[in-house]
């Protein structure tokens, strides 16, 4: 009897819902660096096409939103009057002080203009730099796409054990909750004498400051705050084991001294900052805060999971890389993939650091295709009152 086993892994799948595009900037608060005659900022989000906002003459003019809350933005859409943008540029804010570029246009003569970007915040402005021929500009709607974003819930990094290359400031400030976006604070060392909250490199070369979360953790997102010594080319890393460093974004030509990275898809005890490059000869890196957010530390750090045929039975095997809390194993088997049934329960180690090797033997295994999955459960605590 010919029996074909496959192996199918089921874990946890993360989906994310976009409805139809709106402007979300649809009768958001909207400010202007001027204003010509009766026309408003606010006539360029109130949905009507024949209503606009209009500048007063100069080439350097900004329109910005409030949008009352953190949102990611995909687009934007700009509807000029006959007075466009040559060059202008798309800028987010969270604090409306410190803008970040998210999307650039340059030699602009269309009077319509859509702009993908990628980038988050609460305030977020059409920023010209050089007019056509009028030396002032007209916009009759200045539309925002994207999506408010989802709470990201406390900041794991904070109070973690952190590690650099090298110290002129403690590695330990950033993740110590200070520093982060206040635009009151000062943003380089020499400003603000031996109280700084910064990690400071001790030179200017390839640097490096890590988290250390305690356990392998399913990561979301990292925000990482540059001082003024900050660096033109980095690379964010993970990593289980603070040996091997897998790289999840590489930023080349930096200027910010902010930014947000997506690490969704990541599981690791470590985040890596490594920089390579610093920002106009700068003779250090500063980073005020590391931020990182996350889905929840999970029991187990899955390394293989396999399924063998062996004579008329099947062989499933699996190696944990390190286990946190761990109770038991659960081993299930279907012939279609969506019904299971369960094969074997296997009791885990607890708590570990080590390699540790499990396999199961399936002696009865159906004709045809068998797919076989394996689940861990963590040990819950309970307090009786």
């Amino acid at each position: 009897m010919r029996k074909t086993l496959l192996l199918a892994l089921v874990g946890m799948s993360l989906c994310a819902y976009q409805s139809t595009a709106q402007n979300i900037a649809l009768a958001k608060n909207a400010t202007a660096s001027s204003t010509y005659a009766i026309n408003p900022a606010n006539q360029a989000n109130d949905n009507s096409g024949s209503t606009l906002w209009a500048s007063d003459v100069g080439e350097d003019q900004w329109l910005a939103y409030d949008m009352a809350a953190t949102h990611n933005f995909t687009s934007v859409t700009i509807n000029w009057t006959n007075q466009p943008a040559a060059d202008f540029t798309i800028e987010t804010s969270v604090d409306n002080v410190t803008w970040t570029v998210v999307g650039t246009v340059t030699g602009n003569s269309a009077s319509t203009n859509t702009v993908p970007i990628s980038g988050s915040g609460r305030y977020i402005r059409l920023h010209t730099s050089q007019s056509i021929s009028f030396g002032a500009y007209g916009v009759y709607e200045f539309q925002v796409f994207g999506s408010i974003a989802s709470a990201l819930g406390a900041n794991i990094a904070l109070g973690k054990t952190a590690i650099a290359s090298s110290e002129s400031f403690p590695a330990t400030n950033v993740t110590d909750g200070q520093g982060d976006s206040d635009p009151g604070e000062v943003d380089y060392v020499g400003q603000c004498g031996s109280n700084c909250s910064v990690w400071q490199s001790g030179g200017n070369g390839t640097e490096w400051v890590y988290v250390d979360l305690g356990a392998p953790t399913s990561l979301r997102q990292t925000i990482i705050y540059w001082g003024f010594f900050r660096a033109s080319d980095f690379q964010v890393q993970v990593s289980n084991d603070a040996a091997t460093w897998n790289t999840v974004h590489t930023m080349t030509g930096n200027y910010a001294t902010q930014h947000t990275f997506d690490l969704t898809g990541s599981t690791a005890r470590y985040v890596r900052v490594l920089s390579t490059v610093p920002n106009a000869g700068n003779p250090a890196y500063v980073i005020f805060e590391i931020q990182l957010y996350g889905f929840g530390t999970l029991p187990v750090s899955l390394s293989s999971f396999a399924a063998v045929k062996q004579n008329e039975d099947a062989k499933i095997s699996w190696t944990t890389a390190q286990e946190l809390n761990s109770r038991e194993f659960i081993v299930q088997r279907s012939a279609d993939g969506r019904s299971w049934t369960e094969l074997t329960r296997v009791a885990a180690q607890g708590n570990t650091q080590s390699t540790t090797n499990y396999s199961v033997t399936d002696n009865n295994p159906g004709k045809g295709v068998n797919y076989y999955n394996m689940s861990a459960n963590n040990f819950s605590l309970f307090t009786p009152v």
